[in-house]
């Protein structure tokens, strides 16, 4: 997902439809945002173990 979206903002750049002074913080601020929703995920899936792995 993130190289799609590096691609996606390559893209805006180049094609001036978004400036690079933008699209880099619209960029980090996404890939923070996915993280952090990654982590509630995993931390739900964790949950509903029996016995959490030995490496947690």
């Amino acid at each position: 997902m993130s190289g799609m979206m590096t691609g996606h903002m390559i893209t805006q750049i180049l094609n001036h439809t978004q400036p690079e002074q933008a699209a880099t913080p619209a960029y980090n601020h996404w890939l923070h945002t996915w993280f952090h929703h990654d982590i509630k995920k995993l931390q739900q899936l964790y949950a509903t173990l029996p016995t959490l792995p030995q490496w947690l």
